[in-house]
């Protein structure tokens, strides 16, 4: 049986769903550190899972030592217990599986390169991250998908168990508005100030707009709710309240770009068609252009513009197209196979050895 420690910073819904399916295989035992973190992105989840090996409130260094590992699993390499674990195994010949969404070589290629050589196996979201690592010498044998996944059947049933009308009526909506949504942090890089720019291009009465998130562009949102009536703002949903946002829309928008998104992940499983940038990772996994959404240039509020009139226009092609790719996904690359990528990668990293 694998003795396996894992590095983590917080409970997160995308991991642990997996995390619970790896540890059903009889070949794994699995322990998970939980170790404070600089900046908890996401505070309003109030999430926490109780049906985890999980371990708290000891020093990482304690965690390390309190086993003898086949292999380590630390989540990224910025943190300063990412980095102690990181030496630790270094120093001892302890196998890693390094979990990462990076997309962009960033500073300090060379010694990005240098430490890569050094990690047995990678975990990622999807193909994007592992084009990054591919192209930064790292072996294909090494990466695996799946880091971030949903149990995607969950996300379907439970969208399609919600009232959608009577939702809508909650929220001021008519059964025959077109609803775009966007769900996430208000940071510079989602771009919502062009999200908004061509959202009030498009002069249809019956387009409507849903924003839920908070940050540093809430004062966008407040200007143009009062200046726009078709535009609802709400600045922070639970977790567990966010598939009624996913059932009362007709298309998911991510206009700006992020290493992986959660939030276009649950949009396919609940059949949405997807309007996004390309810089967006996760659109590699989950969107064909013109089937089931589509592709926008990052940062020109005309192609923007121009793919929220065609959706609008094209609704029903597109909604089948998104229909289909929801029963793809929900068949295909659910937790089944982030689990089997997930051992797949710490049998390789112990391989090494």
């Amino acid at each position: 049986m694998m003795q396996v420690g894992m590095v983590q910073f917080q409970s997160a819904p995308y991991r642990d769903v997996t995390f619970k399916r790896a540890m059903d295989s009889p070949s794994l035992d699995l322990t998970i550190g939980l170790f404070p973190i600089t900046y908890n992105t996401h505070p309003e989840w109030q999430y926490s899972c109780t049906d985890l090996h999980e371990v708290s409130g000891i020093a990482v260094d304690d965690f390390l030592r309190s086993k003898t590992w086949d292999v380590i699993s630390i989540c990224g390499y910025s943190e300063p217990a990412a980095k102690i674990a990181l030496r630790y195994c270094f120093s001892r010949g302890i196998p890693v599986v390094l979990q990462a969404d990076t997309v962009e070589q960033g500073r300090l290629p060379f010694f990005k390169r240098q430490f890569y050589k050094r990690i047995n196996a990678f975990w990622v979201p999807g193909k994007c991250s592992k084009r990054y690592f591919l192209s930064m010498g790292v072996p294909d044998e090494k990466i695996y998908l799946g880091s971030y996944t949903y149990d995607y059947s969950e996300i379907r049933s439970s969208v399609r168990s919600i009232d959608r009308r009577a939702v809508r009526l909650s929220m001021g909506l008519a059964d025959d508005d077109f609803v775009l949504l966007f769900i996430g942090k208000l940071i510079s890089s989602r771009r919502i100030d062009l999200l908004l720019e061509s959202f009030e291009r498009i002069s249809e009465p019956s387009l409507k707009l849903v924003v839920v998130g908070d940050g540093e562009g809430s004062s966008l949102l407040q200007y143009a709710v009062r200046t726009d009536d078709r535009i609802t703002w709400v600045s922070s949903v639970p977790l567990r309240d966010l598939y009624e946002y996913y059932a009362i829309a007709d298309c998911y928008v991510h206009p700006g770009k992020e290493p992986f998104s959660c939030a276009v992940m649950q949009a396919v499983a609940s059949g949405l068609p997807v309007v996004a940038s390309s810089a967006v990772g996760a659109v590699s996994d989950f969107l064909v252009d013109g089937f089931n959404g589509r592709f926008i240039e990052l940062g020109s509020s005309d192609s923007l513009t121009s793919a929220i009139h065609d959706t609008f226009e094209n609704s029903d092609a597109l909604l089948l197209g998104a229909q289909k790719t929801q029963e793809q996904v929900c068949e295909n690359l659910g937790i089944e196979f982030a689990a089997e990528q997930l051992l797949s990668a710490f049998e390789h990293a112990i391989s090494c050895r």
